[in-house]
């Protein structure tokens, strides 16, 4: 009827943790681990899942850096909606899969630097396409064919920072490029700052994007510990 009864609200987080390993003086490896929750509605079961990540890293110049990523490994949402009187179903993540480079400004990096992204999502899905039907005496039974399928998207982003002073940069993004229209690419702004206390490290980094698919804003903060 269109009146309105009470306002709902979804919510979904995300935490991870990382840990590297240096294999040379130019290459490095690390995986990751991602903990996902869902809080879609309060009558379904919020879901929980994690996800592995796997990453390498090539130094091929002081300046020049390349890397590739697998992010998403064995992550799934398994729905539980009978209480609100739906079914269940398994919602696999797509793996995503990167390859990307930076480039220093300046010695070490000091200045700045200018990165580039390309990003493969890879998916696995399922359809049910009718056959026909057969008749079976006096009864019909529908005849149906599942058909598994893959699906892959495409799309990279670029973004730079600039150290104003060693303990303070400014950085700048674009993504989702290639997704659709202009109109779908995702401005960001951000910051960093770091700070040494004797052999510790430390360093906080934020920005602040368009969501991809909703109209409000994201906030991301990270806290970095070099030992």
């Amino acid at each position: 009827s269109g009146a309105p009864t009470e306002t709902y609200s979804a919510d979904e987080t995300a935490f991870f943790i990382a840990f590297g390993i240096r294999m040379s003086d130019r290459i490095s490896g690390g995986a990751g681990l991602r903990l996902y929750r869902n809080d879609l509605f309060r009558s379904v079961e919020s879901p929980t899942s994690i996800g592995v990540s796997l990453g390498l890293a090539a130094r091929v110049t002081d300046r020049l850096s390349l890397g590739l990523a697998a992010d998403d490994l064995l992550a799934s949402y398994n729905w539980n909606g009978t209480a609100a009187g739906g079914g269940s179903v398994e919602d696999r993540f797509p793996i995503r899969l990167r390859t990307g480079t930076a480039y220093a400004l300046g010695a070490e990096g000091r200045g700045g630097q200018i990165t580039a992204e390309m990003e493969m999502q890879v998916q696995g899905a399922e359809s049910i396409r009718p056959r026909g039907v057969d008749l079976i005496g006096s009864q019909t039974v529908e005849r149906d064919t599942t058909i598994s399928y893959t699906l892959a998207s495409v799309q990279g982003r670029i973004g730079g920072e600039v150290w104003l002073a060693q303990p303070f940069a400014v950085r700048a993004a674009v993504d989702r490029i290639g997704v659709g229209p202009t109109q779908e690419m995702r401005p960001a702004l951000g910051f960093a700052l770091r700070q040494r206390f004797n052999e510790l490290g430390v360093r906080i980094d934020y920005a602040a994007t368009l969501e991809p698919y909703a109209s409000g804003i994201m906030h991301m903060a990270t806290l970095r510990l070099e030992l």
